[in-house]
């Protein structure tokens, strides 16, 4: 079942902003991008350590076809980055937070935290006096092909 790309996705628990995230990159259906996120993770999404780390977001989107680098720095990300927000410091500190780059601005999968119910929206920017501590940027097809190559 194939759904739009980069359409608003609501995380449904307190740790799965980078499943919503995944899933609208992807335009699957959340507990399908849940299953497979959980499947690298080899363990619940709301498992100590809570959450995703980048790697099985990595190895998603990889099979998906979609190849990411990781970076730090920028401040202009392409579409399809997935940026995750500063967990040191800040409006998500000790937990982060993850956002995805779409064409109608950051798909934020709760942009009301920590409100509940939990609402998703499209943010113009970044949430104010939060920083990207790292993006999981979407290489180019050139790119890809010139690794492929070597």
């Amino acid at each position: 079942m194939s759904l739009r790309k980069y359409r608003l996705v609501k995380q449904r628990s307190e740790w799965a902003c980078g499943v919503a995230c995944v899933a609208s990159a992807l335009g699957i259906p959340y507990d399908q991008a849940t299953e497979r996120l959980e499947a690298y993770k080899c363990e619940r999404i709301d498992a100590l350590p809570y959450g995703l780390e980048l790697e099985p977001i990595i190895q998603v989107m990889q099979d998906a076809g979609i190849v990411l680098t990781v970076e730090t720095g920028s401040r202009r990300w392409p579409l399809g980055t997935i940026v995750f927000l500063s967990e040191t410091r800040g409006r998500y500190k000790d937990g982060g937070h993850y956002l995805l780059r779409s064409p109608d601005g950051w798909m934020d999968p709760w942009v009301n935290y920590p409100e509940k119910p939990r609402q998703s929206a499209y943010r113009e920017r970044l949430p104010y006096g939060t920083s990207v501590q790292v993006a999981l940027v979407p290489k180019q097809k050139c790119e890809v092909q010139q690794i492929v190559k070597r």
